[in-house]
């Protein structure tokens, strides 16, 4: 191509479905079942710990108002 004048070309496929353009997404992410459980898992456990830590508050907060009213 470098000693000729004029080169012709033809454009066949463009695109999103070009080899190309679907390599240059990101990747989907495959998740083992034990991923899942894990990932829920934790999700009860936060979930457990955080309604716990409001339970204890309220608890808390009407233990100590009822000593000030004493």
């Amino acid at each position: 191509m470098r000693n000729t004048e004029a080169v012709e070309g033809l454009v066949v496929f463009t695109g999103h479905d070009t080899k190309v353009m679907r390599n240059s997404e990101p990747p989907k992410y495959k998740h083992s079942k034990l991923d899942k459980i894990t990932n829920n898992t934790i999700k009860i456990v936060l979930t457990v710990q955080i309604l716990m830590s409001l339970l204890g508050g309220i608890i808390g907060y009407v233990m100590l108002t009822r000593e000030w009213k004493k």
